[in-house]
């Protein structure tokens, strides 16, 4: 019977270990390609989008400067407009050598050629200009510039924007791999876990009360048990996992090697639970000396979520603790506790972090080449008809006297919308005491443009003046992020009105910001899953799926807060609850 049991933990623990270093494999092979899809993704899309669109806005700057150079200008005018051409040229040429060293697939290298092609052709008709205007033929230059000129500029835009598209469709691809990778690690990664506690758990308790009927019975059996005795202290002090035991009165009767390798702390120097707490745990040593007290209360198994840890060595792990009965031995009740070092998942999101942060910066750029269009064009328009006056000699004090005026208020909108758009990159100084409204504010001055532009009415209603302890950055994040989902919500339909609705309310100690559009319902197969990672709605469109599940990260695991999205009978409201600060 003994040889019989020693057979079936063997092949146990034989299981388990092939389990365990075939999951562990199969882990870091999802990793690493996990990693190669990241490295694609910031080097084809993230590249290519951001070039293609920093070569339309040179295209742009270079058309504009050409119009200026078959206007007649003075000769230091020419020069310096002839300067700037051939500065936007120099980016240009330089974007395009980026363009081809990232992007992937022939099809991406022929649009990128294409695109340069014409450029490279525009750039002759450019110098033709240049020269006609040096020589004065200013009627012969903008012959050339009307007839060829503006063509090309069409042919090159339609060109770029083309790279673009390529470059949005790869990313959306890259995300749905991703996407892919991570929930098959997920599920594989669950049920390994919990087979293998199952199969240990199960293995465990059947060894020890069978070991321990023997030695009643029979003297004899008692080599028997040391043998079983030391086979389960094999596969205890083996397993991957970091594992403990103790008892009823805080006593750890012993810790695995995989807990000794990942903390540092060896037997002695954690032999009770209030040791352990206040090493690992510091501050929160009281919250987890409660905690384990709840454990021995328990008759069945306990999920107790993502604890940090802290080494000897001062480095933080993330685990993820649970714990079951192991049974009365020596007349008290002990349990075991087995955590699984989520560490490595932990980068993982950060680095999600860092790309949707980098998504955000891109959304950003384009918001401020929004708000600049109309000021930029009205500058443009000035300088021009400025410089129409003097070549027609009708130009009056008054008149170049209110231009100038209409000037400096322009370049101070233009100052002003760069000093919103930097306070957003500022380097987070950590949380802060501070009013929902103040954060909101600050966030309309970023977008509220773009609502003008799409004939979106945004309507504000504040009914309290209470704190919360927030990072007013990351708060910033989340409120753009909703505001530009609701907007891209509202483009898309066909209302007469389109109204967003923003209401702070006080509930129960909890500040309530409700942003609702009237834009479509969700679709009820999908609102569960919006704030999944790298899961969006855009399609084709220029969404990463990162910014909805930032958003739920920083409000309910930063800022123990919660935020819900509902569907409603005439639109779909954003629900963002924080609690206020304690006074």
């Amino acid at each position: 019977m003994i040889k019989k049991e020693i057979r079936i933990l063997t092949l146990a623990f034989i299981l388990l270990t092939i389990i365990a270093i075939i999951s562990n494999s199969y882990s870091h092979y999802l990793i690493d390609t996990q990693n190669a899809l990241f490295n694609k993704l910031y080097n084809h899309p993230l590249k290519v989008s951001n070039t293609a669109l920093n070569i339309q806005l040179n295209i742009y700057k270079i058309h504009r400067d050409m119009k200026d150079v078959v206007l007649s200008p003075s000769e230091m005018t020419l020069k310096g407009l002839i300067h700037d051409v051939n500065t936007n040229e120099m980016i240009i040429f330089n974007a395009f050598d980026i363009i081809k060293k990232n992007i992937l697939g022939d099809k991406g290298q022929a649009l990128n050629s294409e695109a340069y092609t014409l450029f490279r052709d525009w750039k002759v008709i450019r110098d033709e200009v240049i020269h006609l205007a040096k020589q004065k033929k200013y009627k012969k230059a903008i012959k050339i510039t009307q007839q060829k000129g503006a063509k090309h500029v069409l042919k090159m835009d339609k060109a770029v924007e083309k790279l673009y598209q390529y470059a949005q469709n790869k990313a959306q691809s890259f995300n749905e791999k991703s996407n892919s990778i991570i929930t098959k690690q997920h599920k594989i990664s669950y049920y390994v876990n919990v087979l293998g506690f199952v199969l240990f758990i199960s293995i465990a308790y059947f060894a020890i009360s069978r070991l321990n009927n023997h030695m009643s019975k029979n003297e004899k059996l008692k080599n028997a048990l040391n043998i079983r005795s030391k086979e389960l202290a094999k596969i205890f002090n083996e397993s991957p996992n970091p594992i403990m035991v103790h008892n009823v009165n805080g006593t750890v009767i012993k810790i695995n090697k995989s807990w000794k390798a990942l903390t540092g702390y060896h037997f002695e120097e954690i032999d009770t639970i209030e040791k352990w707490a206040q090493k690992a745990y510091g501050a929160k040593e009281c919250e987890i000396k409660r905690s384990v007290d709840e454990m021995y209360h328990q008759n069945k198994s306990l999920d107790h979520g993502v604890s940090t840890i802290k080494t000897k060595d001062d480095k933080l792990l993330y685990w993820k603790f649970s714990s079951a009965p192991l049974g009365i031995i020596n007349n008290e009740r002990v349990i075991i506790s087995s955590a699984m070092d989520i560490t490595e998942l932990k980068k993982k999101d950060e680095l999600m972090v860092l790309q949707s942060r980098s998504a955000a910066m891109g959304e950003m750029i384009s918001m401020i080449a929004h708000q600049w269009r109309q000021p930029l064009t009205t500058i443009s328009m000035i300088a021009n008809n400025t410089l129409a006056d003097i070549e027609l000699d009708i130009l009056d004090s008054k008149v170049l006297k209110n231009n100038s005026h209409q000037l400096l208020e322009t370049t101070q909108h233009l100052s002003e919308t760069i000093n919103d758009f930097r306070n957003f990159f500022k380097p987070d100084s950590g949380k802060e005491a501070i009013l929902i409204s103040k954060v909101l504010n600050d966030s309309l001055k970023i977008i509220s443009s773009s609502f003008k532009n799409n004939d979106i009415n945004l309507n504000m209603k504040v009914h309290t003046e209470k704190e919360v302890f927030i990072s007013s950055r990351e708060l910033m994040q989340v409120f753009i992020n909703i505001l530009n989902n609701a907007k891209e919500a509202l483009t898309e339909i066909k209302n007469e009105e389109k109204n967003i609705l923003i209401e702070v309310t006080l509930e129960n100690n909890n500040i309530i910001t409700t942003i609702f559009n009237n834009g479509n319902n969700i679709d009820n197969k999908i609102i569960s899953r919006i704030f999944e990672p790298y899961f969006s709605t855009k399609q084709k469109k220029n969404g990463t799926g990162l910014g909805l599940y930032m958003s739920k990260i920083i409000v309910e695991e930063h800022s123990k807060g919660l935020l819900e999205v509902k569907n409603q009978k005439d639109g779909v409201a954003f629900i963002l609850t924080l609690p206020i600060l304690k006074t």
